[in-house]
């Protein structure tokens, strides 16, 4: 009944022990128990707005793939605009987070095709990688605070996935191209992420530049620890400030040395300090390999030892891993094997039950968003109810000082959204609110949409994810 309905969670319902999956339990339950099976052959004439989203990731999308797709933040609103340009309809929503671990899309009540077709268009590419996930309705609400609370990161938590998040939203903004739907989601998704995070345990938490610092650091102890740093940038800068104060003797390599300091080195110098240090850290945003075969061939002559070499680039700085093979005097670690050999898994039960409960309240909210005109007119309707009422009663009384009538007025005000509280909590809220509407006008009395519009045989809160093969747009 409506008038027994709450807020779907409460901090209370969540334990430490079985948190996430009280609150798996919990949400199938609301959303089979809230209307009756002869019911659901009815669906109401709302068409809510639909979340979304197509995510390609380490380590199910490789490397070297993932970066065909990448969008470096300075062509991000050129890719945006030519996105926005092949998406229909007036109000056009689209959010790019694209980082050298995911390439991720989120954008408004498009099917699967148009979805891979907008991605290609977007990266300037004729065909998606395999392993993409392509997800609708809740769930990609669900992926969307997942990626931005760290949950899927090599380091669980970590902050700058957030950053990223919060930086796409902006430029998403600045672009026009944040609406009610995707604003909603994002605020809330940051908002959930940075809460997320104190409930973790405490944590030495970071980037992939963390990664790579942490694994020099572990390293066994070396005659000499000489480290080759290429780039300048916020990735390199990151492993810089993470062992300036250790071992490690660094010499740092960039594009335009004098922005750096006097002790900075040119690229031309690089293939001869090479040769000496220990290892070699890249973290440039260049289109060809800093690093090329030729290099690490004559490398491979010249060194007794292994070469270490850490490739944090997006494209990649070093020449591709087949051209590798053979090369025994070289250890290479790409962005992929360093995400996978230093995961750290630090998630709790009370973050991932935070993280569930706002997904689906956010969800529910997104979707109900399309009921505004069945509250508009459930309100209108109580209050024309009212001024009815009092201006019979009124003519009733007789003469009454203003006072009088405005104390009625409010009485009269106060009883209506007494009833209607429940009703709108429920409309507003319940994430099978859309579902039920139809039920509600009827008895309700309320009609507040058009007719011609309604799409009565169809669900529209999760769409199917048709084929999930990524094959070249049509």
């Amino acid at each position: 009944m409506i008038s027994n309905y709450r807020v779907p969670f409460s901090s209370a319902d969540i334990t430490a022990d079985n948190g996430f999956i009280y609150i798996q339990n919990l949400i199938e339950r609301e959303q089979e128990s809230v209307i009756p099976s002869t019911a659901q052959s009815h669906i109401s004439e709302f068409q809510p707005p639909i979340i979304v989203s197509a995510s390609f990731a380490h380590p199910d999308v490789p490397v070297h793939e993932r970066e065909r797709l990448a969008i470096p933040e300075e062509r991000l609103p050129d890719a945006l605009a030519r996105g926005a340009s092949h998406l229909p309809g007036k109000r056009k929503e689209l959010v790019v987070v694209s980082t050298c671990l995911r390439h991720e899309v989120t954008t408004v009540g498009i099917d699967h095709d148009e979805l891979k077709r907008l991605i290609c268009i977007m990266s300037g590419v004729d065909r998606l990688p395999e392993g993409g996930q392509f997800l609708y309705g809740r769930k990609s609400v669900e992926h969307v605070f997942r990626v931005t609370a760290g949950m899927l990161s090599p380091v669980v938590g970590e902050p700058e996935v957030l950053g990223q998040v919060r930086s796409a939203h902006r430029a998403a903004r600045k672009a026009g191209l944040v609406g009610p739907s995707l604003d909603e989601l994002f605020r809330e998704a940051i908002r959930t992420g940075r809460d997320s995070r104190d409930v973790l345990p405490a944590q030495d938490t970071g980037s992939i530049a963390t990664i790579a610092a942490k694994h020099l650091s572990d390293l066994p102890r070396l005659p000499q620890k000489r480290l080759a740093l290429v780039g300048a940038g916020a990735m390199a800068n990151a492993v810089f400030q993470h062992l300036a104060h250790t071992e490690w003797e660094i010499e740092r390599f960039t594009r335009t040395p004098e922005r750096l300091g006097p002790d900075a080195l040119g690229f031309d110098k690089l293939e001869q300090s090479l040769s000496s240090v220990d290892a070699v850290v890249t973290a440039v945003r260049a289109p060809l390999p800093l690093v090329t075969r030729d290099m690490l061939q004559r490398l491979q002559e010249q060194r007794e030892k292994i070469l270490l070499l850490l490739d944090l680039g997006m494209p990649s700085n070093v020449a591709h891993h087949a051209d590798l093979i053979g090369l025994d005097k070289i250890d290479y670690f790409d962005i992929d094997r360093l995400a996978t050999d230093k995961r750290w898994v630090v998630s709790t039960a009370q973050s991932e039950a935070l993280i569930a409960t706002r997904a689906v309240e956010t969800h529910a909210r997104i979707v109900n968003s399309s009921l505004t005109p069945l509250i508009k007119a459930l309100r209108e309707k109580a209050s024309q109810a009212v001024e009815e009422e009092l201006s019979q009663a009124f003519s009733r009384l007789g003469d009454l000082t203003q006072t009088q009538k405005n104390v009625i007025q409010q009485m009269g005000q106060t009883l209506a959204n007494r009833l209607l509280h429940d009703p709108l909590l429920y409309l507003s809220s319940h994430p099978q609110a859309v579902a039920t509407s139809g039920t509600a006008e009827r008895i309700l009395g309320i009609s507040s949409t058009s007719k011609a519009d309604a799409c009565p045989d169809v669900d529209h809160t999760e769409l199917p994810a048709k084929d999930t093969e990524n094959t070249s747009p049509k």
